[in-house]
């Protein structure tokens, strides 16, 4: 199982880009969350890690990640590099 949110099928207007596309859909979700009016922290980290994970592929979005040995995450949304084979 996986960390990952399903993807979501982003249509990308004339004269956009896939980047501007995947933004104005994180944008469109959080705006949805926020209008729903008991939105928390919480509830914008799965758009979050979406929109993160859709603009760099070679990174891994993690939500709640563990607490790292050496010291505490300052983010709750923890993010490192996929390892290249």
């Amino acid at each position: 199982m996986t960390d990952q949110p399903a993807p979501t099928k982003t249509s990308v207007n004339e004269g956009e880009n896939v980047s501007e596309a995947v933004f104005r859909n994180y944008l469109r979700k959080i705006e949805k969350a926020y209008q729903a009016g008991n939105a928390t922290e919480h509830t914008y980290r799965a758009a979050l890690q979406e929109l993160l994970a859709a603009l760099f592929s070679d990174i891994t979005v993690t939500n709640e990640p563990k607490r790292a040995k050496c010291c505490a995450i300052v983010s709750k949304i923890g993010v490192s590099r996929s390892a290249q084979i």
